[in-house]
């Protein structure tokens, strides 16, 4: 059992060739890749850390919300057999969701995020590059389907190591 999700962005930073970072990491950590705000915590059970990002909200208009979720439905369908990250609605469950906004509209956005999970085994942590490029693929893919994202959130390591927004991620 684990208190830290450090070795997951340790593993995230030697990928990307960057110095581990000297910032103390506990049970959550928080950084900027590709314009997207990453945040890596630590699962209940000690043993996995979950990578999750905001990708959006969904309208609060239940017709275009319902257009905005089969869309990113229908586009993610390319990505299942190359993706692992999952999608989330925050909060409440995604029926419970649903229904408000089959009410009449949710009484706010109801925010999406993608996530995935990357276990804290010594040999499993390398998992973690490839569950950040799973989560940035979700990103670049559903970018213009939602509304826009609050910008005021905490940003760490990668936006301060000068690397910037010309960073990519590429796999072989």
């Amino acid at each position: 059992m684990s208190d830290s999700v450090r070795p997951v962005v340790e593993a995230i930073w030697s990928s990307l060739g960057l110095p581990h970072p000297v910032d103390r990491i506990g049970a959550e950590f928080t950084f900027e890749a590709n314009g997207a705000d990453v945040t890596v915590s630590l699962a209940p059970s000690g043993q996995d850390a979950l990578l999750r990002v905001l990708l959006g909200h969904l309208a609060t208009d239940p017709a275009t919300a319902r257009d905005q979720a089969v869309s990113i439905l229908r586009q993610g369908l390319g990505l299942m057999a190359v993706n692992n990250a999952s999608l989330s609605l925050a909060g409440e469950t995604t029926l419970e969701s649903f229904a408000a906004l089959d009410r009449g509209g949710a009484s706010a956005p109801v925010p999406i995020y993608a996530e995935a999970v990357v276990p804290l085994g010594a040999r499993d942590v390398a998992l973690a590059p490839q569950a950040l490029t799973d989560l940035l693929q979700w990103h670049a893919l559903v970018a213009g389907a939602l509304a826009p994202i609050d910008r005021g959130g905490a940003r760490n390591a990668i936006a301060e190591t000068g690397v910037g927004d010309e960073m990519m991620i590429f796999r072989p």
